[in-house]
């Protein structure tokens, strides 16, 4: 089949005879693995665990899961919580299920992880949270663009929620842009106060400030925060090149709420999800409403940026002040100059955008367009959004969006 370029969980960066993987950076989720469980609340839930479990053994097979959560919890009573999870490898199916009716979260979580044979939440969820990611990783290089590229596109979509689409041989010019949207969705037919599917953006230094049109730099944000139907996907075309500044940036929501204990993210979404969490306001629209909630298609779309556009809830500043600091530190994001010709496309409810300054006397030049909703088939085929979420935590991010 040829040399194949990969960036997946197992860090494997090219397969292939002849194969090289370049510029890639490939960090492993801190989601996933004996790093992401807290061993002192993981002993305690298992001491609980083995208590239940112990009460109710009768068979064989359930008198062996009693020892190896014996074993487990000594383990993490150690902090050796590598221990624990490969003597709860063992531990069988039935234990999970009663973790699960226990409510011990931590136990949950080491026990799917220790069984390789069950799905976890984030294969369910089909999504992998990142923090930094290698350009490589979401790119599909092409010389013409079919079934096999948009399926791979669409791939890129729904596990990293940003796709680099690099046609060869193509001048950048918009019917190739267009062409390439039909695949995608329904562009919205304004952006802002610009009335039109497709908005040429050549910044300037007395541009508007908080949008494209600046050569300043733009801090981390989701666009039509201030209108009240968000547009599901960005599409970026780019035209020309800065000599010099003019990186792009993304980051994703999903990667960085996973950076957190699970106590403290479902308590940032829980309460990010107040019904007049955040008010936004922008050529001379405004909205309020919940900086997390779920959108038409039931994705959880994240609706927030860092300027003078938003005015938070105070009952909100807190959580919104740590989302902040995580958005604004540079290793929790991922950065690339794009090429002539470049297409982005990205979820506009998971992966926040931005843009360090322009300088030089040549003018950026990219064309925008903002997707209303991808096509009914993918919303079918396809997950969008931040994931994993589970239905407990659906429910009250719905019950704080009705003002409940």
């Amino acid at each position: 089949m040829g040399d194949i370029n990969i960036a997946k969980d197992s860090q494997v960066g090219a397969m292939g005879a002849g194969s090289k993987a370049e510029n890639n950076t490939l960090i492993q989720s801190q989601a996933a693995g004996a790093e992401s469980v807290d061993p002192t609340k993981l002993a305690e839930e298992l001491a609980a665990l083995l208590q239940a479990v112990k009460g109710k053994a009768s068979t064989p097979e359930e008198f062996a899961a009693v020892g190896k959560i014996a074993e487990a919890q000594i383990a993490a009573r150690k902090g050796e919580t590598g221990k624990a999870l490969e003597a709860l490898s063992s531990a069988g199916v039935s234990a999970l299920a009663t973790a699960k009716e226990m409510e011990a979260p931590h136990a949950v979580k080491a026990l799917s992880q220790s069984m390789p044979h069950i799905a976890t939440e984030l294969d369910r969820a089909r999504v992998t949270p990142w923090t930094q990611l290698g350009m490589r990783a979401f790119l599909v290089e092409e010389e013409r663009l079919g079934p096999d590229a948009f399926r791979r596109v669409w791939d890129n979509l729904e596990r990293y929620g940003i796709c680099l689409i690099r046609l060869h041989g193509y001048a950048p010019e918009q019917h190739v842009l267009e062409r390439a949207l039909t695949h995608i969705g329904f562009p919205a037919e304004s952006q802002n106060d610009f009335t039109g599917a497709i908005k040429d953006i050549t910044p300037e230094a007395q541009g508007r400030a908080n949008s494209g049109d600046t050569t300043g730099e733009l801090g981390f944000h989701v666009d039509g925060t201030q209108d009240p139907t968000q547009p599901a996907f960005l599409a970026f075309q780019y035209v020309e090149g800065a000599v010099l500044g003019a990186e792009s940036r993304f980051a994703d929501a999903s990667g960085i709420l996973a950076g957190f204990d699970d106590e403290v993210r479902n308590d940032i979404l829980t309460n990010l999800a107040r019904h007049d969490a955040a008010t936004f306001s922008k050529l001379g629209e405004s909205y309020t409403g919940p900086i997390f909630s779920f959108s038409p298609t039931g994705s959880l779309m994240c609706r927030i940026r860092f300027d003078a556009v938003i005015q938070v809830h105070d009952e909100c500043r807190e959580a919104f002040e740590l989302l902040k600091e995580r958005f604004e530190n540079h290793q929790y994001s991922t950065m690339f100059l794009p090429n002539r010709g470049d297409i982005v496309v990205f979820d506009n409810h998971r992966v926040m955008h931005a843009r360090d300054e322009i300088y030089g006397e040549v003018q950026r030049h990219h064309r925008r367009v903002w997707i209303a909703v991808p096509r009914r088939e993918h919303q079918i085929d396809y997950k969008m959004g931040i994931r994993p979420i589970t239905a407990e935590l659906e429910a009250a991010i719905r019950k704080r969006n009705r003002g409940e």
